[in-house]
């Protein structure tokens, strides 16, 4: 147990996340004290964009001991990891810590609106949709959803026209299967029928009360 004063710990931001060198230090600081001299380094700090390249160089055991933390720079870095289309580290690092599918930004882009900022592909795209399809169905700040983000903002140039369909269409049947937003007399008597009548294992005659 340290006695001493620790400082409180001034936690890297998303654009200012960790040591250059990081990957000539130990990666295994035991102490508070140890962290806060790790994290207080006179090394120049890198953005997330940097760090990823990096992180890909980590085994397992390094990765568990940086993402098990629910801290404000690792959201930063597995978002990094998304956009730059890293699929492999990302399952790594959502493997160590579930709860990152949900992560999202100061502007409220969540893993979804960051795969198709970059370097998007279809396999990341299905990937995070298995893992919390609801998520196709979130805003950011302009109110778009992730598929509506990537109709105004435009697309990867490296997707073909083909890959682009299919995403899109990945992502609005996800859309679909969460947004239930009925509008006239028939369409809400569908939606008890066949989304409530399914779940509550009953069905309604229309006129029903």
């Amino acid at each position: 147990m340290i006695k001493q004063q620790i400082p409180s710990l001034n936690l890297p931001t998303e654009d200012n996340c960790c040591p250059t060198n990081s990957k000539n230090y130990d990666m295994t600081p035991r102490t508070e004290q140890e962290i806060w001299e790790y994290l207080h380094s006179e090394d120049t700090m890198p953005t997330s964009a940097e760090y990823v390249n990096t992180l890909e160089e980590y085994d397992e055991q390094k990765l568990q001991l940086i993402f098990e933390l629910d801290m404000q720079h690792n959201k930063y870095d597995f978002l990094e990891a998304v956009k730059q289309n890293k699929i492999e580290l990302v399952k790594k690092i959502l493997k160590i810590n579930p709860k990152l599918i949900n992560a999202k930004t100061s502007d409220g882009y969540n893993v979804l609106h960051k795969a198709l900022m970059g370097e998007t592909s279809l396999e990341m795209i299905e990937f995070l949709l298995q893992k919390n399809p609801i998520l196709a169905t979130y805003f950011d700040k302009e109110k778009l959803t992730p598929v509506g983000f990537m109709e105004k903002n435009g697309f990867n140039k490296n997707l073909s026209a083909s890959q682009i369909e299919q995403i899109k269409e990945l992502l609005k049947n996800a859309e679909a299967q969460y947004i239930l937003t009925p509008r006239t007399e028939e369409g809400i008597f569908n939606f008890l029928n066949d989304d409530l009548g399914g779940l509550l294992g009953s069905k309604f005659e229309h006129g029903e009360t």
